[in-house]
């Protein structure tokens, strides 16, 4: 990158470098403000090293002396989004680019808030203690799963255990060298098995790196961007707003409290993904979501009967089912005293209420107070965990 560029830019505006008054750059990697240096940018050709490259003086060079400012780019890109864009009004806010990898930038009180140069960089918070290796070598970290770049690695890594996914011949047919957002898009469409799995675990960890967040700032607003939000989260479910309920998280980092329970029905995870279909395997067994306002019966009017999908156990009647508005079956009491089990979700930071069936522990949804009479409560349930029987018109 030099002032060429920025020439060229100016050329194609129809003025002249004498007008220019100033640059503004946003680059990855380590930014010294002051010095307009950058290092250690590992998605940037010729700044990937630790040595500092001086890139505000190589710009200005060209420029007759125009000032050049240099900053991190996803801190310009909050500052751009609260001055202009979508965090406009708002005085404390979180900006999250996800794209090869995870960045993050705070405003506070009106202001960018940098701490000691680092601060709002949300894709190396923890969010699976000894989960899987980030690009910094650490664990567990928010990039680890959402990150683009890492979510290839895992892919890789579990190809060459012999797992199967279309990720990488979608890849070549579209001429690609990496797995971009729209590889993983098409992907996605295809019912991509792999590709279904990993992007749950993007979506799970970006919601629980949010929750986080918001529980210690209390923010008045989060603005989620970046490639893989524009195509492939925003497909399962991640873009302007996050689902009501998390995907499901591996064995070591369950925050689910249902692990010991025992139910009346017990099969193998072999048996129940033979009789279920990939994607009521990974709600009913994996305590997965779908997306809101997709689901068979969200909006279902008619009259009749919701079973288990998985064992035919009656868990609810459509004189109690009630628009909540959320997107998903909701109702306000279930069929019988005894064919719900609740117990306690301490995931995405916050603690609910999960609900399954009692007959073969699959998982349903959660249970909210704030349904409405005569009980209160809200059953908000996902449709792949039901098989509705419709009531036969009674002959006259």
């Amino acid at each position: 990158m030099n002032s060429s560029m920025v020439m060229r830019g100016v050329s194609a505006a129809g003025a002249a470098v004498s007008d220019v008054a100033g640059v503004g750059i946003g680059a990855p990697g380590t930014i010294d403000t002051a010095a307009g240096t950058v290092s250690s940018s590992p998605n940037l050709p010729g700044f990937q090293g630790a040595e500092d490259v001086p890139l505000g003086a190589m710009v200005a060079a060209g420029l007759d002396g125009a000032e050049v400012k240099l900053d991190n780019d996803v801190r310009v890109a909050i500052l751009g989004e609260w001055k202009r864009g979508a965090g406009r009004g708002f005085r404390n806010l979180l900006g999250v680019w996800v794209g090869t990898g995870v960045g993050g930038g705070l405003i506070i009180d009106g202001k960018l808030f940098q701490g000691q140069g680092a601060a709002g960089e949300i894709g190396h918070t923890i969010v699976e203690p000894g989960g899987r290796v980030c690009s910094d070598g650490r664990k567990g970290h928010l990039e680890a799963y959402a990150g683009r770049g890492q979510m290839e690695a895992e892919a890789r890594r579990r190809v060459k255990k012999g797992k199967k996914t279309d990720l990488f011949d979608i890849m070549e047919r579209k001429g690609k060298t990496r797995l971009a957002s729209g590889v993983w898009a098409t992907a996605l469409e295809k019912k991509d098995e792999m590709a279904r799995e990993l992007v749950d675990d993007a979506v799970w960890a970006l919601a629980t790196g949010l929750a986080s967040v918001q529980n210690l700032l209390s923010l008045e607003a989060i603005i989620v961007g970046g490639g893989l939000v524009g195509g492939s989260l925003a497909l399962a479910g991640c873009g302007t707003s996050l689902t009501n309920e998390p995907p499901a998280v591996s064995a070591s980092g369950d925050t689910h409290s249902t692990t010991s329970m025992q139910f009346p029905i017990a099969k193998t995870d072999a048996e129940w993904q033979k009789q279920l279909t990939p994607e009521q395997y990974r709600v009913l067994r994996e305590k997965g979501t779908e997306q809101a306002f997709t689901g068979e019966f969200w909006n279902t009017k008619a009259a009749g009967t919701y079973r288990c999908a998985a064992c035919g156990e009656v868990l609810f009647v459509s004189d109690t089912k009630f628009d909540s508005g959320c997107g998903w079956p909701s109702f306000y009491q279930p069929a019988g005293t005894n064919v719900i089990t609740e117990a306690s979700d301490h995931s995405l930071g916050m603690v609910r209420t999960e609900v399954m069936c009692s007959k073969c522990g699959g998982h349903l949804g959660h249970v909210f107070e704030d349904g409405p009479q005569p009980t209160g409560l809200r059953y908000c349930i996902n449709s792949l965990s039901l098989k509705f029987e419709q009531k036969k018109e009674e002959k006259k």
